[in-house]
């Protein structure tokens, strides 16, 4: 169990978790060992927010009042009350707040007025019940209110902050909006299902696949509009890659008939081919095209991103696999004009997919360079890999050539996936 906890808190220090203990703010919140750090995220909405500490016994209290960001957009103040009488005053609209950067979890605040000093406590309390207002003139906006100075963190809160913090990124912090990303993804989809029905090839939406990833970049990009460079780099790697892919495709493919698996599909499904490819086909990818554009809605929807030292390692990941999975492509292309053989030189010589392999590489080094926003970003390269090895990848393009010996005498000596040297 002890390694089990040192293990989570290694995971927690590399995303990035906050010192403070995470908890989301409202009205009447019991706060409990008022000496643990906690840090309270609310957001008033037209009523002041209520803290209720009770404590036994004589303790030491800080307080401070924090605002999302590195401009103040409004300030908040708040009250320390014993038995209905103000006992401190924390007086936001006549502090002079400065911006401050919180080191552990890579956000910015505005540092507003606290009871204590450096973030730590300067004041001891008597036993009893104290209750901590929050609020301003209208009571509108977001805040953080920090509560005590002990750090501690036991392994339930490491959990805790593992789920909450990058929710807290994305919503509190950014302008994660997931509802309208899936209309957009929805949209575009209907688009291409429409287009493949007028044109009876199911194909189109391969060719659009790498167009959709594109949309939902730019469209995450410009709504955000904090423009860092972290979202600059991410979103033009996933411009980089989607009109590669698509243009690939749609070059491969034009003059020639229905991708095999769609035509297969086609015979299969009979008069209900139009409706389970709308949800088997276009809708079906749309969800995974969510699913694997995580890195991308995550690091365009926190509006403070930095590019560090994961985030250079991530890009060289991406660098690598983009070249991997162009070269492989270009190799096939040009083997493809002279001769209908089995490709066994260049890269795949090393893999009997090279550009399966290239393409779930950089979606590891896209999911790499959030990770320090949000752990969510890695479902990408997981789910991505899973399809390509499992499901509509590697298994499809390998039935095809199922009944060809040459390409099983292929399989005997090279790897499907991971590139290696032939046995």
């Amino acid at each position: 169990m002890k390694k089990f906890t040192i293990l989570l808190l290694f995971l927690l220090l590399l995303t990035s978790v906050i010192a403070h203990q995470p908890r989301v703010g409202a009205d009447n919140i019991q706060v409990e060992d008022v000496e643990v750090s906690k840090a309270y995220y609310g957001e008033l909405t037209g009523a002041p927010h209520i803290y209720i500490i009770n404590s036994e016994r004589e303790f030491p209290i800080y307080i401070n009042v924090l605002i999302p960001g590195n401009e103040l957009t409004h300030k908040i103040s708040a009250e320390l009350i014993k038995d209905d009488e103000i006992i401190k005053f924390l007086d936001g609209n006549n502090f002079e707040w400065n911006v401050w950067y919180e080191e552990f979890a890579g956000d910015y605040y505005m540092k507003g007025p606290e009871l204590g000093e450096d973030f730590k406590s300067t004041t001891r309390l008597p036993a009893g019940q104290y209750t901590v207002r929050v609020f301003n003139d209208n009571n509108q906006g977001k805040y953080s209110l920090a509560i005590g100075e002990k750090e501690e963190f036991p392994a339930p809160e490491i959990a805790n902050a593992l789920l909450l913090v990058p929710w807290l990124k994305l919503t509190f912090f950014g302008n994660f909006e997931i509802i309208s990303i899936a209309l957009v993804v929805f949209s575009f989809m209907l688009l291409l299902f429409i287009i493949g029905l007028v044109q009876k090839n199911n194909g189109i939406v391969d060719v659009g696949w790498g167009i959709g990833f594109i949309l939902v970049a730019l469209y995450t990009f410009f709504t955000n509009g904090s423009f860092t460079l972290l979202q600059i780099v991410v979103t033009i790697l996933v411009v980089v890659w989607g009109l590669r892919l698509s243009l690939h495709i749609y070059t491969r493919n034009i003059g020639k008939s229905e991708d095999f698996r769609y035509a297969n599909w086609r015979q299969q499904w009979g008069k209900w081919v139009n409706v389970r490819a709308f949800f088997q086909i276009y809708m079906l990818q749309g969800l995974f095209m969510i699913l694997i554009a995580s890195p991308i809605i995550v690091v365009n929807s926190y509006s403070y991103s930095r590019f560090g030292i994961l985030s250079v390692i991530g890009l060289l990941i991406w660098i690598f696999g983009f070249i991997f999975e162009t070269v492989g492509d270009y190799q096939l292309s040009r083997h493809l004009k002279r001769s209908n053989s089995i490709m066994q030189t260049g890269l795949w010589k090393y893999t009997r997919h090279p550009n399966y392999f290239g393409e779930a590489v950089q979606w590891w080094g896209l999911g790499l360079m959030v990770i320090s926003i949000a752990w969510w970003g890695m479902l990408s390269p997981i789910v991505i890999t899973f399809l390509l090895l499992k499901v509509s990848g590697v298994p499809m393009l390998e039935m095809k050539w199922k009944d060809n010996e040459d390409y099983q005498q292929y399989k005997k000596h090279t790897n499907a996936f991971f590139p290696w040297f032939r046995s």
